[in-house]
């Protein structure tokens, strides 16, 4: 067993580093506004990130998961909003269509998102069903060799910006068995949006990450091929959670990358801050917070590597073997990177809660780790699910 990254990954590391910190981090307060940084997006493409874990036949870099996992870290570190909007493109829509697509769509899709051409978002929760990925009500009709899809989707990452939406959408209705009414398809974004037949209803205004759109779209009577179905009709729950165990890793990628930008700035607050003739690392009391910040961030990061080593050699085929695992990472990376921040903020007193602060802006990133793609009840959920399950207890 080797805790040591390789020459490359921490050559990797030290990369991503430098350029996160010369292209996204000099610009903090701006990527705090609700638009779209696409200069910044371009410099991502051209440094290879938009493309990273894509295979290097169809453009991208071939990075393994625990790779892009050091890169989600430095990313996110700087800018976990800017981050978000590269890093979902990838995990929640090329990764699935190079899993589960047929070798057309790989070959149309991957080289464009890879390019940057192309942007793309998944569309899964709606707004009476997030957890409860069965419950799906948005539509998939059959027309000849046209699929008819109609429905809401809410909170969708990247979804006003999207050239290309991956959407889990009922085929089928089986109430016995509504798992296996799902299906998973592509969807030219930018063609549905000139043809009228997907609207964005909203982007909505968030506490944190403002720079990363978060929409609200409806498919009203939109016609795609059904060539455009990805892998097998009614898989698409299988689809979904495999999807959703695979991109855990990188959400506790971006837990672990915010919280170490908030210790740092916690840290260099404590040794220039005097209070009552000492600097405020003189203290014990904030020692104390220091060391345990700076335990919690590498036991995060450790549970991330673990995470992301697992999905990269199982596979998210057999993602039911080590699910608990990944649940394990994105839990506690979520909550390190809220306590962290927290603890962050308070330290920095009322100049901390000042809106202009960059601790402020780190605290509000923070804190939606614990709701999307899988919140902090759900894996606490599936973490006992795999327990009980070795002792012959089906929940």
């Amino acid at each position: 067993m080797d805790f040591q990254l390789t020459d490359e990954q921490r050559m990797l590391q030290e990369q991503t580093r430098a350029f996160a910190e010369r292209e996204i981090l000099p610009h903090w307060q701006r990527l705090r506004k609700k638009e779209f940084p696409r200069d910044i997006f371009a410099k991502m493409v051209e440094a290879g990130y938009a493309g990273a874990t894509i295979p290097e036949e169809h453009g991208g870099g071939g990075l393994d998961l625990l790779s892009f996992a050091i890169v989600v870290i430095e990313l996110c570190r700087a800018d976990a909003g800017a981050g978000l909007s590269a890093g979902a493109s990838l995990s929640l829509v090329a990764k699935p269509i190079e899993v589960f697509g047929n070798d057309e769509q790989k070959r149309f899709w991957l080289p464009k998102i890879s390019s940057g051409e192309v942007i793309g978002a998944y569309a899964q929760t709606e707004p009476d069903h997030g957890s409860n990925v069965a419950g799906i009500k948005t539509r998939a009709v059959r027309d000849g060799d046209e699929l008819i899809i109609s429905g809401t989707k809410r909170f969708i990452t990247n979804g006003s910006i999207a050239d290309v939406v991956l959407a889990i959408v009922k085929t089928e209705s089986n109430p016995d068995k509504p798992h296996k009414g799902l299906t998973m398809i592509i969807i030219d974004a930018k063609k549905a949006r000139e043809a009228g037949t997907l609207i964005v209803d909203r982007d909505w205004d968030k506490i944190g990450l403002h720079c990363s759109p978060t929409s609200e779209l409806t498919f009203d009577k939109c016609r795609v091929p059904v060539s455009n179905i990805v892998g097998e009709p009614g898989m698409g729950w299988w689809y979904a959670m495999a999807t959703l165990i695979g991109s855990r890793a990188m959400i506790a990628a971006q837990g672990v990358g915010i919280a170490e930008a908030a210790f740092e700035e916690a840290l260099k607050y404590t040794l220039q801050r005097e209070q009552f003739g000492k600097k405020l690392a003189d203290y014990q009391v904030m020692q104390r917070d220091l060391a345990r910040m700076q335990m919690e961030i590498e036991a995060a990061r450790l549970l991330t590597y673990q995470a992301a080593w697992l999905t990269e050699t199982l596979g998210v085929f057999r993602g039911e073997e080590f699910a608990e695992k990944t649940s394990f990472a994105k839990l506690y990376a979520s909550e390190v990177a809220t306590r962290v921040a927290e603890k962050a903020l308070v330290m920095h007193g009322g100049v901390g809660y000042m809106a202009e602060s960059r601790i402020s802006a780190l605290y509000q990133a923070a804190i939606v780790l614990q709701i999307y793609e899988g919140a902090s009840n759900i894996q606490e959920y599936i973490i006992a699910r795999q327990l009980l399950r070795k002792h012959g207890i089906k929940i």
